[in-house]
């Protein structure tokens, strides 16, 4: 294609969205989210997160652990509460990349060319509506970079299969042809999308609005956990269509907000409800 034939189709492509009246906002988007457990605040981290046998567990200035001989130890499953909110209010993501730092970094033993690390494992899983949640995924320890001061930290991207994505995307190009005040808002097309199929995200998880997180070790009587900090990092395509009203994307600030609690008072679409939907 010479360079007058370019020219050509870029014109007659901005002429065709010109007579359907169709105007796009792009860029890119990137975002992150911060989640930390001080267990030097136990008023804090009782606010968000639970473990096991919490009458035998407890907190010090020292941080959380559990008091007994050194040459016993005790499994702690530590699982936060609080769920992580990432994205976007109007739209969700399809991957999260995640770090961990864990305070104390605990025991390293470098031999040669191999090393030992300390006891512990980091997990997370993801959530579409903070209902139905994939399995935990384990993220990876990392080799310290510094010998002398190694930490114990973790890293993982948490990630939709397309195959998970394929009958979402297809709802939401349905969706994006229907008379609304904002085709790009996917809070928006959730609700629809729920009030024809409720059981929707028992069938697929198709993209990421809340991440949560497992933390399991094996503590020694008085070795403690000082803190846990977490980092999630995201981004998605920014080309969306813009609100026809234009105060419509000031109340869409903020993370992911869609929740299937905040559902109870819509009744599911009956089939001809879901033929009309389809229809319009």
């Amino acid at each position: 294609m010479n360079q007058n034939e370019v020219l050509l189709t870029r014109t007659v492509s901005l002429v065709f969205l010109l007579i359907l009246g169709v105007s796009r906002g792009n860029g890119a988007m990137d975002g992150g989210k911060e989640f930390v457990l001080d267990f030097q605040n136990p008023k804090e981290v009782r606010a968000r997160a639970i473990w096991n046998d919490p009458d035998r567990f407890n907190f010090t200035e020292q941080g959380f652990g559990w008091d007994g001989p050194n040459n016993a130890s005790r499994n702690v499953m530590i699982e936060s509460t609080t769920l992580l909110a990432v994205g976007w209010s109007w739209r969700p993501v399809h991957a999260v990349h995640v770090t961990a730092k864990i305070e104390p970094p605990g025991e390293f033993k470098f031999r040669g060319t191999s090393i030992a690390y300390p006891s512990g494992a980091l997990y997370a899983r993801y959530s579409p509506d903070a209902k139905h949640w994939s399995s935990w995924m384990n993220l990876q320890i990392q080799i310290p970079k510094d010998k002398d001061k190694p930490q114990q930290a973790y890293k993982g991207t948490l990630r939709v299969p397309y195959k998970e994505q394929e009958v979402y995307r297809k709802l939401l190009r349905e969706y994006s042809r229907l008379d609304v005040p904002w085709s790009s808002d996917e809070e928006a097309a959730v609700e629809w999308m729920l009030k024809n199929d409720a059981e929707l995200f028992q069938k697929s998880l198709p993209f990421i609005g809340y991440v949560q997180f497992l933390f399991e070790i094996h503590l020694r009587g008085g070795q403690r956990i000082r803190r846990i900090h977490i980092s999630a990092g995201y981004g998605t395509g920014g080309l969306h269509s813009l609100p026809r009203d234009k105060d419509v994307k000031k109340t869409h600030s903020g993370p992911w907000r869609f929740k299937a609690e905040r559902r109870e008072s819509i009744e599911p679409a009956t089939a001809a409800d879901g033929e009309d939907a389809a229809a319009e």
